[in-house]
């Protein structure tokens, strides 16, 4: 919906799903930062869900593949600031697709800067859908963070970054959300224990967000 201010705002519906999450080693603290890893590539434009994809209000549909990955991350983050889980995480982004751009840690104050960023950065128009195993290093170095990633195709160079890319992720809470078919990520994902589940459907993308939050966080 739109606040009074004319600024886009998620609003989350009331139920959620509850999902169990498995970590490499018991945790004893929640992560103080949680991130999603967001793919923008063209095809997320693409319709989801029956009915008139209406661009009157957002430019991408609101039945669009972004549209509900947007609604499932507003939801999932406005779950934490809710519960009071907000004022102890920082929350970050990475977007990719022919190329990888990170925002940075935003504290809750500032996390409208987070999610103006996202809103301002919708998918693209080449097709490239690559992740920068660059990114995921400097993400993964130190202490745990909460990883979501999102994904509705292949990764054009999961084959390159695979290995090193499980090995990162090891020691830190991980779910992926794959919509539509299967791909050797969520895949390989599967094999290596890590939480990887797919979607058909807009509200479902939502309710698995918001369980990641709620049972990671307690929201």
């Amino acid at each position: 919906g739109m606040t009074a201010d004319g600024d886009l705002e998620m609003m989350a519906p009331s139920n959620r799903l509850e999902l169990q999450y498995q970590y490499a080693e018991p945790k004893k603290d929640r992560p103080k930062l949680a991130v999603a890893i967001l793919d923008r590539s063209p095809s997320m434009n693409w319709q989801l869900e029956a009915g008139k994809n209406n661009t009157n209000y957002v430019p991408w549909g609101d039945k669009s593949k972004w549209h509900y990955l947007l609604w499932g991350w507003f939801a999932m983050t406005n779950d934490m600031i809710e519960s009071g889980s907000a004022d102890c995480i920082d929350n970050d982004a990475i977007l990719y697709a022919t190329d990888s751009e990170r925002h940075g840690p935003v504290t809750t104050s500032n996390l409208n800067s987070l999610r103006r960023w996202i809103l301002e950065n919708p998918p693209g128009t080449e097709e490239t859908t690559n992740i920068d195993i660059e990114f995921i290093r400097e993400l993964c170095a130190g202490e745990q963070k909460l990883i979501v990633t999102i994904s509705d195709g292949a990764v054009g160079n999961w084959s390159d970054i695979k290995k090193e890319y499980l090995s990162l992720i090891a020691k830190h809470p991980y779910a992926h959300i794959q919509i539509g078919p299967e791909s050797e990520m969520s895949n390989d994902l599967k094999a290596a224990k890590r939480k990887s589940s797919t979607v058909t459907r807009g509200k479902d993308i939502i309710n698995l967000m918001r369980g990641i939050s709620a049972e990671v966080y307690n929201t």
